[in-house]
């Protein structure tokens, strides 16, 4: 699909992981509706950030600058994705949590933003001191992978009042400095 994620999509998990993330909203959203708990679920998008897995991304690209740099594979990086700093995720979770509105929503935690791939591997690379290389196209998409996955924010912003503070550039930047500065 090439438009913006909503909180009201139905559901089609294309493996048991995005399964479980289903099965628990339909249990959350059933506390609410059945014993009147105050429960809200939030959808973070393609979070980033200190503490995400090495393997992921961005702390791929940030070792292998650290670590001298040189040829790195990637796909070709046409897919889009919302890419949210997890600092936003943390303010928007706390929002959620705190808000009485919020409760029995699910809400999307995204910037409503757009970034290919990669433009996300150019902008890390560009930061963390253009030292890695990128050969775009090296890997294979993977099976299934969609091409736009991006939030609809409309609901939580109007909800919580709140949008992201962090720009990729930014969040990036502020990634890349935590990373020098050993706090990942």
């Amino acid at each position: 699909s090439n438009t913006p994620s909503s909180e009201i999509q139905s559901e089609a998990p294309l493996d048991p992981y995005s399964a479980t993330k289903v099965a628990a909203t339909v249990l959350t959203m059933t506390y609410h509706r059945s014993f009147g708990l105050p429960c809200t679920v939030v959808r973070p998008f393609v979070v980033y950030g200190p503490g995400e897995d090495a393997h992921r991304l961005v702390p791929s690209i940030f070792a292998h600058s650290r670590h001298g740099g040189g040829p790195k594979d990637f796909t070709a990086g046409s897919q889009r994705r919302d890419f949210i700093y997890v600092d936003d995720v943390v303010e928007g979770s706390l929002r959620a949590a705190l808000e009485p509105a919020a409760a029995g929503h699910i809400l999307n935690l995204g910037t409503g933003v757009s970034t290919s791939v990669r433009e996300m591997v150019d902008i890390a690379i560009q930061v963390s001191g253009n030292r890695v290389i990128p050969h775009f196209g090296a890997l294979p998409y993977r099976p299934g992978e969609p091409t736009l996955l991006v939030a609809d924010v409309e609901k939580s912003s109007r909800i919580l009042g709140w949008r992201p503070a962090f720009t990729v550039v930014d969040g990036l930047k502020a990634f890349w400095e935590s990373v020098c500065h050993g706090e990942t």
